[in-house]
C-alpha cells in the first residue's frame, strides 16, 4: 500500500493584498533602475574627471618638455656666445703680442739708427780730427 500524502489547502491571496505586492515589486524595480542610471552617470562622471585630469597631466608635461627645450636652447645659445667671446679674446691677446713684438722690434731698429748714427758721428769727428792733423802737420812743415 502506499503512504498518502495530505494536500494542504493553497491559501487564497486577496485582490488587495496581490495588488500592493505588484506595487511594492515594481517600486523596488524602479528604485532599482534608479540606482543602476545613478551608479552608470557616477561611473560616467568619474570617467570624465579621470579623462580631463589625464589631458591636464599630459598638456603639463608638454608644456614641461617644450619650457625644458626652450631651456636647453637656451643653454647652447650661451655656450656658443661663450665660446665666440672666447675666441674673440684669444684673438686679442695674438693681437697684442704680435703688436708688442712690432714695439720691441720698432726700439730695436731705433737702437741701430742710434747707434749707426753715433757711429758716424765718431767717424766724422775722427776723419775731421785726422784731416785737422794732417793740415796743421801740413802748416807746421810749411812754416819750418
Amino acid at each position: 500500500e502506499g503512504v498518502q500524502t495530505s494536500k494542504l489547502p493553497t491559501p487564497q491571496i486577496s485582490p488587495r493584498v496581490a495588488e500592493e505586492a505588484q506595487r511594492q515589486r515594481e517600486a523596488q524595480q524602479q528604485q532599482a533602475e534608479f540606482y543602476q542610471s545613478q551608479s552608470a552617470q557616477q561611473t560616467q562622471i568619474l570617467q570624465m574627471i579621470a579623462d580631463m585630469q589625464r589631458q591636464q597631466m599630459e598638456m603639463q608635461q608638454a608644456h614641461q618638455r617644450e619650457r625644458d627645450q626652450a631651456q636647453q636652447e637656451l643653454l647652447k645659445q650661451q655656450q656658443r656666445q661663450e665660446a665666440h667671446l672666447q675666441a674673440q679674446i684669444l684673438q686679442q691677446q695674438q693681437q697684442f703680442q704680435q703688436y708688442q713684438q712690432q714695439m720691441s722690434q720698432y726700439q730695436q731698429y731705433q737702437q741701430q739708427v742710434a747707434a749707426s748714427n753715433q757711429l758716424q758721428s765718431s767717424l766724422a769727428i775722427n776723419a775731421a780730427t785726422t784731416k785737422a792733423d794732417s793740415l796743421q802737420g801740413q802748416l807746421e812743415n810749411q812754416q819750418v
